[in-house]
């Protein structure tokens, strides 16, 4: 199967870790921080085991648990960690074989944040809006001209989060040059419980995004506002 580079974040039932997989997400996010979508270490562990090897299983930390993560680190539930850019530090300490993904915010100094990350050797890193986990839209237009000069880097991903679904995500990618994409509540029916349909069709429209993102004078368009489907 040809994985689509999208992480179906907040999994925590077989059905939403079956879906994701067999639509072809390339990752899956496990939320170990106070939310709706928490999972304890131990249903963790036994959603991992239906994850196959070529798909990332990611563990998201708002804030950290370090007993958490060191837990999830020595039971080889994860091959990532995804936390706050400023808790790198934290997450090294405590889970050093797993690869780390920092988190930046749509705020008013992404910018010079992303600066960091520019020195770093590439690697993936993830931008979202201000608070997560509510649907909130960030500026994709301030996310676009933050990331020049990292999006497109040979083994540096840009993961855009915040606010996606099925009828966004089209324009998102191509608004702001993102290489993989990563939804939680808009693939959902309630509160922290996905909808198998939803997570089909967005994988579905993420595939196609990136698809025409791959053509420049479309994606070239759509970030100079030319495409109707560029807004949120």
């Amino acid at each position: 199967m040809t994985r689509v580079p999208v992480k179906i974040c907040g999994v925590r039932d077989a059905g939403a870790i079956d879906a994701a997989v067999e639509g072809g997400a390339s990752a899956v996010g496990f939320v170990f921080s106070s939310s709706p979508r928490r999972v304890s270490v131990d249903d963790a562990m036994v959603l991992a085991r239906r994850v196959p090897d070529d798909v990332w299983r990611v563990g998201v930390f708002r804030e950290i648990d370090t007993a958490a993560l060191a837990e999830v680190a020595q039971r080889g539930i994860l091959t990532h960690v995804q936390a706050e850019w400023m808790d790198e530090p934290v997450v090294r300490a405590h889970a050093p074989g797993l690869a780390f993904i920092p988190v930046y915010r749509d705020v008013p100094t992404l910018r010079v944040e992303l600066g960091e990350e520019a020195t770093r050797e590439p690697r993936a890193f993830l931008v979202e809006s201000a608070v997560s986990g509510v649907g909130m839209v960030p500026d994709w237009g301030r996310i676009a001209r933050a990331v020049v000069g990292l999006a497109g880097v040979p083994g540096r991903a840009f993961i855009l989060a915040g606010g996606l679904k099925p009828v966004n995500v089209r324009g998102a990618i191509l608004a702001t040059g993102a290489g993989f994409v990563d939804v939680s509540s808009g693939v959902e029916r309630s509160l922290g419980v996905k909808d198998a349909g939803l997570i089909g069709e967005f994988l579905a429209e993420a595939r196609g995004g990136f698809a025409e993102a791959s053509q420049p004078w479309v994606a070239e368009a759509a970030r100079a506002g030319k495409s109707a489907r560029v807004k949120p």
